[in-house]
């Protein structure tokens, strides 16, 4: 018998690759992260307050990731990332809330 794949692995029940969000993503845990999501053939939207320091990891920035800016702790600009991501992927399956906010 088949061993059941992991939600992680799993294609949605539409059969399109699953959106991930990871905030704090220019650090070394987040990019490990959107590594890890984008290996798995995931859609991945990686936030960080700077966006150009994570797209600054991904020279010629991948197909699947998406790289913004976004201040966890400000409620309009999370807003307009999760208006972001839905407008680009249509839906978000999984958030890291990776961010280290003081």
């Amino acid at each position: 018998m088949n061993a059941p794949i992991p939600a992680s692995e799993a294609p949605s029940a539409a059969g399109i690759a699953r959106v991930a969000v990871v905030t704090g993503a220019a650090g070394d845990l987040g990019h490990g992260m959107v590594a890890a999501f984008l290996a798995k053939g995931m859609q991945v939207a990686a936030l960080d307050l700077d966006a150009d320091a994570v797209a600054a990891r991904w020279p010629g920035v991948p197909d699947g990731l998406l790289c913004l800016s976004c201040h966890v702790a400000d409620e309009a600009q999370v807003a307009s990332a999760v208006q972001a991501v839905r407008s680009r992927y249509g839906r978000i399956d999984i958030l890291v809330n990776n961010a280290a906010v003081v």
